[in-house]
């Protein structure tokens, strides 16, 4: 009896790690900040130590309006799939920082979603990171995945994060994508503080010929 529940429990648990979160990375704290699975099957042997075959590509590479949109591709060199990622915008640190713990995640990400793809609320924004749903490609993976984005309103250089899952125990985390511009233009407004308004400036202009013509229309009242 002793051996049967040993040899289930030992199933068991083989099983869960085989099926661990098919549907995406957790809205955790910890997730968010580290961008590493944190379960039985996948940190038992840890994250590559090699170059990542996954590209981030950026397109546009500089952002000059909150409206804008930019592009995220995810491709995998040499036909390479993969079945699961999470993916974040993040501030470009300043001098002396380090580390995921000091960056916040910011923007968002279109609700034009791929197929068997979901938001992550990263940082308090319900829409901040992007994670896979299902295993992507039916669970043979996909080679190439494109997501739309947005900036806050709020300027500042950027670099997209990334984190992929080969197969379950093969996985490259936090890689980086190139320097993308954030510089949010103010909206346009001809008017100079100080300076006086359009209407004001016709006002003015037309003043003296409406005082004219008042003048002129008293005198014709009292001839």
């Amino acid at each position: 009896m002793n051996v049967f529940i040993s040899v289930s429990l030992v199933l068991m648990i083989h099983l869960y790690g085989v099926g661990a979160y098919p549907s995406g990375a957790p809205q955790t704290h910890e997730v968010c900040r580290d961008m590493e699975p944190n379960m039985s099957g996948h940190n038992s042997t840890g994250p590559q130590k090699g170059t990542s075959p996954y590209n981030i590509t950026v397109s546009p590479n500089k952002i000059t309006s909150a409206d804008q949109e930019l592009t995220v591709t995810i491709t995998g060199t040499n036909g390479t799939t993969f079945r699961g990622f999470l993916l974040q915008a993040r501030r470009v640190p300043t001098p002396g920082t380090f580390g995921p713990t000091v960056i916040a995640v910011v923007g968002a990400f279109s609700d034009m979603l791929p197929k068997d793809t979901k938001h992550v609320n990263c940082n308090s924004k319900p829409k901040g990171a992007l994670t896979h749903s299902a295993r992507l490609g039916g669970g043979n993976g996909v080679n190439s995945l494109s997501v739309k984005w947005k900036p806050d309103s709020t300027g500042g250089n950027i670099k997209f994060w990334l984190t992929t899952v080969q197969v379950r125990q093969i996985y490259w985390i936090r890689e980086l994508s190139s320097v993308v511009e954030i510089q949010i233009q103010p909206s346009s407004n001809n008017t100079t503080p100080g300076s006086p308004s359009s209407s004001t400036t016709i006002y003015i202009t037309l003043m003296p010929l409406l005082l004219a013509l008042v003048a002129q229309l008293l005198l014709q009242r009292t001839n």
